[in-house]
């Protein structure tokens, strides 16, 4: 077009040139014209020619950008031009390095990074950009926030850097649950296989054993089994509530959370656990389980917290009650002479151990004493302590009579002081005690524990130190309910010392506790305090007491049975134990054996074997005054966890 104009242009000056203005020569003028720009398109034009009016056109379209540049610096209050402005920015050091569409990075993080990748007093460049980035993107894994990363990167004219973030959100149902059970897959002569659940393959198995009595029962290990979708009890709000997963919060994946779920035995297998992306673009966590069976029903012996004698114990637990980790529990233990036995109706929902979780309990114990309680080698008397409101006749009734059971509730409370301690707990107790003659008691007490508190040294050696405070009052009607206030405290420390590498180490273990009392102890918690003081070897117990301090040395030896029927879990145990005692105060029954203050030690060694799940521990004793003895109970020896 721009050729076709100034060759016509050209045309006509010359026309005005000549003066000839006839219409018929016009007319064959610009026909001619026409048909010599048909022809030069036809043709290579020259290159001066058709260049000429492009750069025209480029010059046009700098100068209106110049225009146009100026003006707007002109509004701004500068005069450099695009290029200058350009090269400027691109050289321009960086003054500080922002992340402003981040909710979980931390100021101090952003700088970190920045310094260390350099960015800080430097211009902008795609190395340090990536270098800042792989530090933010270790911080995010380390903070458990596995999806976010940094994209990008933008430069202000003022100095500062703004990095672009990706951080998924929750979606408005953080998890999803689904349920699997484990069923086997067995021959069928009509459908060729089906599958059945275990309990049923184990009927079947024992109907074809009872028949051809030859072949034995096959190990669930070595079965054809397969998962099948299901039902399941357990709701997702718990998990994502203890997993701190939230609808419009970035994920974050915290490990210590989802072991203290897998810890509360809901679930018997995680088949899958892994964040996806919704439709929208947000993120959920998708979990496939099988559940464990939540009703337990288990029977077996124990000893009494009060009176250390051996008791039958059978007890009912639903462990899944509403489908948050809800516990219901019905206890029922009885001694051999007790005149009643003893029932515990407990509810818990500890919220998976962290903060929040709370108990309820109803009790009915049997704590009088039997028969056993007294040894005839022992001198049982009843101490007056003249410093006390009491007179003189309700210390011998309450020797005469003696307690027999106490009713009551308690309350407990999982970590009360989160904001200050990383393991602590709370429980108020309020409970009424009756003697064999019928008299009768209030106590109201309240409980705080702190720890226990772990510390780790080289070599997997560990420590652990725990504080118990209790305070409360008493009164009984005799004396118009005035309240006798009462305290008591203990510190418990463990240490375990392993002597080798091994998956089965030699290991030192230590145990030490210190309680101290107020005289207006309970006499049943001060017989408590007793039977936790107690040492290995001595068949009397040590009756109440105000006051203890007790040791425990164990050299903890594994050994290899031939035999690998019930497994290999089986130690030898070299032990010392000792205690002082000191049962000084009011209403008290005081095992006199080295003035006020008792003293008892003793040495031995002890077998240790788990028969059928069943921890068994026996020992042989050799006691401080030379006689021989032995000790045995049920349960794990104790560890630092």
């Amino acid at each position: 077009v721009l050729c076709l104009k100034k060759s016509f242009s050209n045309n006509m000056s010359r026309m005005k040139h000549h003066h000839q203005h006839g219409t018929l020569l016009t007319v064959l003028i610009i026909c001619c014209t026409l048909w010599n720009v048909l022809a030069s398109i036809e043709t290579k034009p020259q290159p001066t020619n058709v260049a000429q009016p492009l750069r025209n056109a480029q010059q046009k379209i700098r100068s209106a950008i110049q225009s146009f540049q100026k003006k707007r610096d002109k509004k701004q209050g500068t005069t450099q031009d695009s290029d200058d402005y350009v090269n400027a920015l691109t050289s321009m050091p960086i003054k500080e390095v922002t992340a402003p569409e981040s909710m979980v990075l931390p100021r101090k993080v952003i700088e970190l990074a920045a310094k260390r990748s350099g960015m800080i007093g430097r211009p902008l460049n795609a190395a340090s950009v990536s270098e800042c980035a792989k530090f933010i993107k270790q911080w995010y894994h380390r903070q458990g926030y596995v999806l976010s990363s940094v994209t990008g990167a933008t430069l202000n004219p003022d100095g500062v850097t703004e990095l672009k973030v990706e951080e998924p959100v929750m979606a408005n149902q953080p998890v999803a649950i689904g349920f699997a059970k484990e069923v086997v897959i067995v021959d069928d002569d009509d459908e060729g296989q089906k599958t059945v659940t275990y309990k049923q393959f184990r009927k079947m198995e024992a109907a074809e054993i009872g028949s051809s009595r030859v072949r034995k029962p096959v190990p669930r290990s070595d079965l054809n089994t397969t998962y099948v979708q299901t039902e399941g009890r357990t709701k997702a709000k718990p998990i994502a509530r203890t997993l701190d997963l939230y609808p419009g919060e970035p994920f974050r994946w915290q490990q210590a959370r989802w072991k203290r779920i897998l810890g509360a035995g809901l679930f018997s297998n995680i088949l899958k656990c892994t964040p996806a992306r919704t439709n929208d673009g947000k993120v959920q966590l998708q979990v496939i389980a099988a559940e464990r069976p939540p009703r337990n029903l288990e029977y077996g012996v124990t000893k009494s917290f009060y009176t250390g004698s051996w008791e039958g114990e059978v007890e009912f637990e639903h462990q899944n009650l509403f489908g948050g980790g809800e516990v219901a529990s019905l206890n029922v233990r009885r001694g051999a002479k007790d005149s009643y036995p003893s029932i515990r109706a407990r509810y818990t929902d500890e919220k998976f151990g962290f903060e929040g979780g709370y108990g309820i309990e109803a009790f009915s114990e049997f704590i009088g004493e039997t028969e056993t309680d007294i040894d005839n080698d022992d001198v049982v008397t009843f101490e007056v302590d003249k410093s006390e409101d009491t007179s003189e006749d309700e210390i011998n009734e309450i020797a005469r009579d003696g307690l027999l059971g106490r009713t009551g509730l308690t309350f407990s409370l999982n970590h009360p002081f989160a904001s200050v301690l990383d393991r602590s707990a709370g429980s108020a107790s309020f409970e009424r005690t009756t003697t064999r003659a019928g008299n009768h008691e209030v106590i109201a007490s309240t409980t705080l524990e702190a720890g226990p508190f772990l510390r780790g040294y080289p070599d997997e050696a560990r420590h652990s130190l725990k504080v118990s405070l209790t305070g409360g009052g008493r009164g009984s009607p005799k004396r118009s309910f005035e309240v006798t206030p009462f305290t008591a405290a203990t510190i418990v420390a463990k240490e375990i010392f392993p002597l080798s590498k091994v998956d089965r180490p030699v290991c030192l273990a230590f145990n030490h506790a210190v309680t101290a009392s107020s005289s207006s102890l309970p006499v049943h918690e001060a017989r408590a305090a007793g039977v936790r003081a107690s040492v290995r070897g001595y068949n009397s117990s040590n009756g109440a007491v105000s006051s203890s301090l007790v040791g425990t040395t164990e050299l903890r030896v594994p050994i290899t049975l031939p035999s690998t029927r019930f497994g290999q879990d089986a130690s030898l145990s070299l032990f010392g134990d000792w205690h002082f005692v000191d049962s000084e105060g009011g209403q008290r029954d005081t095992k006199v054996m080295n003035g006020r203050f008792a003293r008892r030690s003793s040495v031995g060694i002890g077998i240790r074997k788990s028969i059928q799940g069943l921890p068994l521990k026996y020992d042989i004793c050799f006691t401080e005054d030379g006689k021989l003895g032995t000790h045995f109970s049920l349960g794990r020896d104790f560890d630092v966890l």
